[in-house]
């Protein structure tokens, strides 16, 4: 599976739909560390992952990441984009669709992390508050 990843990540940025492998690891909203680990086989590759990048880059099968079975590219989004009757026009909304999803994807992210810093703040003055009881 590591080594389908890989190759996903070749090809998105053959592609240009990112830039390298840091870029594929903030649209995913992952650690990029652990990403690392994945490709190189050093820690086993989650459904939960796959489904990550998934979402950010729906171009790519989710059953070829996981299971190697079918193609890379998700057979629908692939005919348009290399479909020479597909217009420019045409191209540009599926690549608009793709990074409004991307979007979406990051923008949930920061909200969860916003709540987990508001948590921390809390603890952190919920702490503070009991050691300037106990002075």
């Amino acid at each position: 599976m590591n080594e389908r990843l890989r190759l996903a990540i070749d090809y998105l940025t053959d592609k240009r739909m990112i830039r390298n492998q840091k870029e594929f690891t903030d649209m995913i909203g992952d650690n990029p560390s652990a990403v690392s680990l994945y490709i190189s086989g050093k820690r086993p590759i989650s459904q939960r992952f796959i489904e990550k990048v998934c979402r950010a880059f729906p171009v790519l099968s989710q059953d070829w990441l996981m299971t190697g079975e079918g193609e890379m590219i998700a057979l629908e989004v692939a005919k348009r984009l290399d479909d020479p009757a597909t217009t420019k026009y045409e191209r540009l909304l599926i690549e608009h669709d793709i990074l409004l999803r991307q979007v979406a994807e990051l923008i949930k992210e920061n909200e969860l992390k916003t709540e987990k810093i508001g948590a921390l703040k809390f603890q952190l003055l919920t702490k503070k508050e009991f050691e300037n009881a106990s002075n």
